[in-house]
């Protein structure tokens, strides 16, 4: 028996009113106990998962009027009061060896109050075992209101939490004063949340990926609360951030048997020129290019995908990758240190779980291990360990009864025990006991045992003393009965109760004092026919219904899935796929770049035949004939030049989920640096066009749109080091069509503004508000004590920002009235507008930028794709910087970013500015449009070194990017490129040997697809 990780034991468990009163070698069996022999079975503690949402019935509306004002937070729903069970889904988590579990609601960014509940088959009011155990919280997208963007959720989070702490303390304020206060508004969810701020009830949090968990503990660490991550199955991929979280994670065993259980990560807009909400694209799916790392998605793909060579090209190797390395996930977290149970959640198949948890031992984990994630960890996570996760005198009698081993495909849970409740979950196959059995009782006493055909009537004999069975009955495997006890010398009646083993029977008598006896019977053959019984006995079907196969043995039908390949080991790489690197590049100390056309964007212009010295990431010296300095890494560039790093003031790479936080008019409190996806395959592609810094901007579906996020292109490292530290913020503002809603459909027609004049309305009034929020803060600290503080309010925060000079307005736009419009908007609430986007009727009013000090940052040469833009010229850009605008060319794509240079050519071709000045358009312009002048932008002494050596003109078509330089690091390097796609080829295609040899009957997978339908 197995009392607890680790532990083993020979002997007795002794179970009593629910409890364990014993277990050990040394148990004695009280004398009024039914015995049960557990002769080769094996006893585990019960399983504890602590990812269920089952059996939840709908919480009615709220007709108090406490309901929190957003219909995502139901923070008040408790599962102890709207659990009602399902008993067909318990009966499939007994059989797989699971006694009790959290039932956590769900579908809402706060889900509502977890409950500790029981799986056995009682009525819904016994299983509550505990209440309020945790919060349940989602951080994903969801959809049809406000959120409905990754980060608007992220935003959702934080404000409700800040939110929940001012609604503790303006009560706490109007209890202790409520002469002249109006109490706050009752709100039930917030008030839910009180437990949770105060660090007494942890947030569970689903996430789905491995960012994902790594934004769940930022949020909470923000917020100051406790968490438990319930996990995706991908935190290996970036196992050291999971692990400086610190925190516990609930993971999932739904590994993919093909690659198209893999789901899609949607994360980005379709229409790359405008980001309206709506359709999206996996970062790693359709909208890439090209076979062989992050092409077609394998959604499109059926079972047998890797089968056919054609189809296999288009699954691309971070999906690939995940197969082998999802099982490994585990153990992986285990060696990092990390505590985690695990979890059901995301089977299809309950059934199937024993199957994928020998996957994670197969790959890693250790035995010891998985067990203590289904017993004792999940009984600490849920404050059950006096109670559940060992078998130990005093403690609930959950507990397996496992022929063989739990964790061995051959290994059959028998009996499920809760509470001391016996469940037969797979009884052990039938025999006829029909005949003679020779039985020993303890004492030393002997009688036989005598079964009719058919199982249908017994007699107790001994010496001639015969006595029938009354009331005999055999169910499954267990037999019971009464008989005179005359017959083996005792008076009254005895209680027979017995059960048929592979092979003999055991079980125990109950005399008419209530002493107990327990007895061994085997088989001595066939009974001889008598006259009384042979009636009965021809009449009896002797046959047998065939054992049924469960989800379990189908999943192990002894055909072995053992590949004749041996499974690859997968180096860790970062990101997970194609082009990741197994450590992210280290900074040369000293840079000596020799004999280079050099385009320093800066006083010296470009210097023929120039050097230039890099020292620390920083640039020391730029110049001509300068001496290579002792120790320096010397790169000869003789017929080559170097620029500085190209920068895209307009960028929507590198987010996760929606750029748009489209489900209302004013969304400053979303932020881009919440979601920033350091993984995508297009910051590395734009990388590979000399591409260093973008501007990561919210979509233009608002107004007022998210706060942005200013970003250098460093591959392969976090999305905090991808951060520009000490960029000056910024958030996207929008006018025109996008914003009224002009081409989404019948269905957007109710959103304010409708109009263009209400576009210009809705922001003032917005900064109006600021205005006044500040001062209610202001006037609150000359308040006397005990004051009802104001509400901090994170979109209202944003905008105050704005007219403090703490952040950048950067605005999409096209016409020339709308643009007019915000810089008179501007003018009125003294602020200078940081960039005009698009910006295609600039031309027109070119000299009102000018004086109003904003920056343009405009397409190259786009127009006639809507009507709006129906004045647009390709001289836009040419014409302002003409008249004294700073003018930057933009990318507002995947797949422009990597060519910034040719768009910057186009201002040679339309306008006819010079070479020199057209570079600046995406170097040194942008920039200064972003406030980062004084780090990057030129090749000056003192500035990052972020560079980029070209095969020849930077203005060129033919010219290639070879290697590209962030803070004097090589990020890019053309020929460490080829051989990222050579490994590349391997691996896919040692994976592909692999798993076809693994699986060449390309039979679906038990994790569910993303779009929740099988195939």
């Amino acid at each position: 028996n197995v009392s607890e990780p680790g532990k083993r034991f020979e002997g007795t468990v002794v179970i009593r009113d629910g409890l364990i009163e014993a277990a050990g070698a040394g148990a004695k069996v009280p004398a009024d106990a039914t015995v049960i022999d557990a002769t080769g079975y094996t006893i585990y503690p019960g399983l504890i998962d602590l990812g269920l949402s089952y059996g939840l019935r709908e919480m009615k509306d709220d007709t108090t009027g406490s309901a929190h004002w957003n219909p995502r937070v139901r923070a008040d729903r408790d599962a102890a009061e709207l659990f009602i069970g399902d008993e067909q889904k318990e009966a499939s988590y007994r059989k797989a060896g699971f006694t009790s579990g959290l039932v956590t609601p769900g579908n809402a960014v706060f889900s509502g109050m977890s409950a500790f509940v029981s799986l056995a088959e009682t009525s819904a009011g016994g299983r509550i075992l505990a209440e309020r155990i945790a919060q349940g919280s989602a951080l994903r997208t969801f959809s049809g209101g406000f959120p409905n963007s990754l980060m608007g959720t992220i935003a959702l989070q934080r404000q409700t939490l800040m939110d929940a702490k001012w609604y503790r303390d303006a009560m706490n304020a109007y209890a202790a004063r409520p002469a002249g206060q109006t109490a706050p508004e009752p709100d039930a969810a917030l008030d839910a949340l009180r437990p949770v701020i105060e660090r007494q009830m942890p947030l569970l949090m689903s996430v789905g990926s491995e960012w994902n968990a790594i934004r769940a503990g930022r949020v909470a660490r923000e917020a100051g609360v406790s968490l438990v991550i319930k996990g995706s199955g991908y935190e290996y991929r970036r196992l050291n951030e999971i692990r400086a979280l610190d925190v516990p994670f609930v993971l999932p065993v739904a590994f993919p048997q093909q690659a198209s259980d893999i789901p899609s990560n949607v994360s980005h807009a379709a229409h790359a020129h405008c980001n309206m909400a709506g359709g999206a694209l996996d970062p790693h799916d359709e909208w890439t290019s090209g076979p062989g790392d992050y092409g077609r998605g394998a959604a499109g793909s059926g079972g047998k995908e890797l089968a056919s060579g054609d189809e296999a090209l288009y699954v691309d190797l971070r999906r690939l990758r995940h197969m082998i390395l999802a099982p490994e996930n585990p153990a992986r977290m285990k060696r990092a240190g990390v505590r985690f149970a695990l979890t059901t959640d995301g089977l299809k198949d309950v059934g199937t779980f024993r199957a994928r948890l020998r996957d994670a031992i197969e790959a890693g984990l250790s035995p010891d291990d998985a067990l203590a994630a289904l017993t004792t960890i999940p009984a600490r996570m849920a404050g059950q360990a006096d109670r559940r996760g060992t078998l130990a005198p005093g403690k609930v009698a959950d507990l397996l009864l496992v022929e063989g081993d739990l964790f061995d495909s051959k290994g059959r849970i028998r009996e499920v025990w809760i509470g001391g409740v016996r469940h037969e979950t797979d009884p052990r196959p039938q025999f006829e006991a029909a005949g003679v059995w020779s039985a020993k009782l303890k004492s030393g006493g002997v009688f036989d045992v005598v079964v009719a055909k058919g199982e249908k009537k017994a007699t107790v004999e001994r010496g001639g003393e015969k006595s029938a069975v009354r009331h005999w009955a055999v169910n499954g495997y267990r037999m019971e009965g009464a008989f005179e006890g005359s017959a083996i010398a005792k008076t009254g009646m005895v209680q027979f109760d017995a059960v048929k083993l592979p092979d003999e029977i055991a079980g125990s008598l109950t005399y008419a004092d209530g002493t107990r006896e327990s007895f061994r019977a085997t088989y001595g053959g066939e009974k001889k026919p008598d006259e009384d019984d042979s009636e009965s006995d021809d009449a009896e079907d002797d046959t047998e219904d065939d054992e049924e196969e469960d989800s379990e043995s189908a999943d192990d039908d002894g055909k072995s899935s053992a590949p004749s390949i041996a499974r690859p080991v997968l180096a860790n790489v970062y990101p997970s796929g194609a082009f990741g690197l197994e450590a992210p590049p280290a900074q040369a100390d000293l840079i000596f770049v020799r004999n280079a056309t050099i385009w320093t964007c800066g006083a010296e212009g470009v210097i023929e035949g120039g050097d230039m010295i890099v020292r620390k990431g920083r640039i020391e010296r730029v110049g001509s004939g300068l001496a290579a300095p002792a120790g320096a890494i010397t790169i000869d560039a003789t017929g080559k030049h170097v620029t500085p790093g190209l920068i895209d003031c307009h960028s929507h790479s590198g987010v996760s989920g929606s750029v748009n936080e489209g489900s209302q008019a004013v969304s400053a409190e979303v932020r881009i640096e919440d979601v920033i996806d350091p993984d995508h395959i297009a910051l590395y592609r734009q990388l590979s066009g000399g591409l260093t810094a973008a501007n990561q901007l919210h979509g233009s579906a608002n107004p007022i749109g998210g706060q942005n996020s200013v970003i250098k292109l460093r591959w392969s490292r976090t999305d905090d080091e991808m951060r520009f530290k000490g960029a000056k913020p910024g958030i996207k503002f929008a006018l025109g069509e996008n914003v009224k809603q002009s081409n989404w459909g019948d269905r957007n027609t109710t959103r304010y503004p409708q109009t263009r004049m209400g576009v210009p309305e809705i922001i003032r009034d917005r900064f109006q508000a600021a205005l006044e929020y500040r001062r209610a803060f202001a006037n609150h600290r000359k308040a006397a004590k005990n004051t009802i503080p104001p509400r901090r309010d994170l979109e209202l925060d944003a905008l105050a920002e704005i007219l403090e000079g703490e952040r950048l307005v950067h605005c999409h736009s096209y016409r020339q009235d709308e643009i007019l419009g915000l810089v008179r908007i501007a003018d009125e609430f003294g602020f200078t507008i940081g960039t005009f986007q698009h910006v295609l009727e600039g031309y027109k009013v070119a000299e009102a930028i000018a004086d109003h000090g904003a920056g343009a940052s405009s397409f190259s040469d786009w127009w006639g794709y809507k009507y709006e833009v129906i004045d647009a010229i390709p001289y836009n850009g040419a014409l302002m910087h003409e008249v004294g605008v700073n003018v930057s060319f933009n990318s507002d794509s995947h797949e422009l970013a990597r060519k910034l240079n040719w768009e910057a050519a186009k201002a040679v071709k339309y306008g006819g500015v010079s070479e020199e000045e057209a570079l600046k358009f995406v170097t040194l312009n942008p920039a200064i449009q972003l406030h980062v002048d004084d780090r990057v932008g030129s090749l000056e002494p003192g500035k990052d070194a972020g560079f980029v050596i070209w095969s020849g003109h930077p203005l060129s078509t033919m010219s290639r990017c070879e290697q590209t330089f962030i803070d004097g690091t090589k990020y890019f390097d053309i020929d460490r490129d080829r051989e990222l796609r050579r490994r590349a080829k391997e691996e896919r295609q040692s994976i592909i040997q692999y798993l076809l040899a693994k699986k060449g009957d390309g039979k679906p997978g038990d994790s569910k697809p993303a779009n929740g339908k099988g195939r």
